[in-house]
């Protein structure tokens, strides 16, 4: 039975599964590679919340959010974090915002994605401290951050600490093998 599930769910691409979401739903990437910091912001606003997310980033009001609209809207986002590499402040570029059409947001079903990124060369000195925190509080107040490295990195997770003391937060401590 379960393999048949499966082949379905396969077929389908996933739309069998999908649902409403009842409360809006807001995480982030955070992924450091070698030269870079790349982070993917993923909103998915509510049944309650979408058409009031889709009016707020339509400004002309005209049913359609253009892309100056939904890049407005991101700069917005990007604007009201917080990277710091070993206290430094480093400032993220957005790349990309695409938002779901309007009747699949105002069901809870759609969602906006904000891609942002910074290319950085203070990763070859290996830092000790990465802080992201993200304080767009518009749509809801809580954002899960979730903290990726590629490859290069040279850390095993015991000498990786990570800190999520607060709500929309990540702080990565590192201890480089000797």
């Amino acid at each position: 039975m379960n393999w048949i599930l499966g082949g379905l769910f396969t077929l389908s691409g996933g739309a069998l599964w999908a649902h409403p979401h009842t409360q809006v739903d807001q995480q982030v990437a955070l992924t450091l590679a070698q030269d870079r910091v790349m982070v993917e912001a993923i909103i998915v606003p509510s049944i309650e919340a979408g058409a009031d997310v889709w009016a707020m980033i339509d400004q002309n009001g005209d049913g359609q959010i253009s892309a100056t609209e939904v890049n407005q809207f991101a700069q917005g986002v990007i604007d009201a974090t917080e990277l710091l590499i070993d206290g430094a402040p480093v400032s993220l570029n957005l790349t990309a915002a695409t938002v779901s059409e309007m009747a699949q947001t105002v069901a809870g079903l759609g969602q906006i994605v904000i891609r942002a990124s910074t290319d950085t060369g203070q990763f070859t000195a290996q830092p000790s401290n990465v802080s992201f925190a993200i304080n767009y509080e518009t749509i809801a107040h809580d954002w899960y951050v979730q903290p990726y490295l590629e490859r290069h990195w040279q850390v095993t997770l015991q000498d990786l600490q990570i800190d999520r003391a607060t709500h929309n937060k990540v702080t990565l401590g590192f201890n480089y093998p000797s």
